[in-house]
């Protein structure tokens, strides 16, 4: 039998998720050396920002609270053109980050709810 298992078993991580905290733990593990592959349900990143599309989706905070200040040349880089950002230029800026901070787009997961992992009857009960 073929193993189909999609995932590289070197990995040191996993994420879930490119929202914006999905982004910077895959920028984090990275810059410590660490293999990490990220997944993602859609087909681009952002997270909230890249689902709620509806109008006068915004920041509910300063824009540039959200900006990663880890990167003084990501904060020096980008400009936030309003106080609350609407969503089209969050997602723009997630973009923007997932293009300079890992080179690499997520790749494309798939959820389903009908999912059943099956335990074998050893590891249901500890004696």
């Amino acid at each position: 039998m073929s193993n189909t298992h999609p995932f590289n078993p070197e990995l040191d991580a996993i994420i879930i998720g490119a929202g914006m905290s999905g982004m910077y733990q895959l920028y984090k593990l990275r810059r410590l050396g660490l293999k990490a592959l990220i997944l993602e349900a859609g087909t681009g990143v952002g997270g909230t920002w890249y689902w709620n599309r509806y109008p006068g989706a915004r920041f509910d905070s300063e824009s540039y609270s959200y900006g990663y200040s880890f990167s003084k040349e990501l904060l020096d880089e980008w400009d936030w053109t309003e106080h609350f950002a609407g969503q089209p230029e969050i997602e723009k800026y997630c973009n923007y980050f997932a293009a300079k901070g890992f080179q690499t787009a997520p790749r494309h997961a798939m959820y389903y709810s009908s999912l059943r992992i099956e335990e074998p009857e050893s590891r249901l009960f500890d004696h």
